[in-house]
């Protein structure tokens, strides 16, 4: 009975064709792979204790910029996942950008933030 309520004879609607709707799955698409970015990134903190290391917002250590953020004896892609002080500064600025393109996101699309 709940089925027959739902169903239509036509099937659901189609998006309309208009270039926006468009430009609409293409940024949500973003948003949600910089959404899983910065889930992910989370995850590395968590994994590292990283959250351990500095407990200070914004700045870490008085310093907009860690002082070891690079390890001399890391490769660059290693750095980025196990350097306590880099996941914790790429999750820190990150989730800060992910909230800005989210709001600009928002306005938009007129929806009230």
């Amino acid at each position: 009975m709940v089925d027959d309520i739902f169903k239509s004879e036509k099937g659901a609607p189609a998006l309309p064709d208009h270039k926006l709707v468009n430009v609409l799955k293409k940024k949500s698409m973003a948003m949600a792979a910089f959404t899983f970015f910065v889930a992910m990134s989370g995850a590395f903190v968590a994994g590292n204790d990283a959250g351990l290391i500095y407990n200070t917002y914004p700045m870490m250590a008085d310093r907009w910029f860690p002082s070891d953020y690079f390890h001399p004896y890391m490769n660059p892609i290693q750095n980025l996942f196990e350097n306590g002080t880099a996941v914790q500064f790429n999750h820190r600025h990150g989730i800060k950008y992910h909230i800005l393109t989210r709001n600009i996101t928002m306005k938009f699309l007129n929806f009230n933030i």
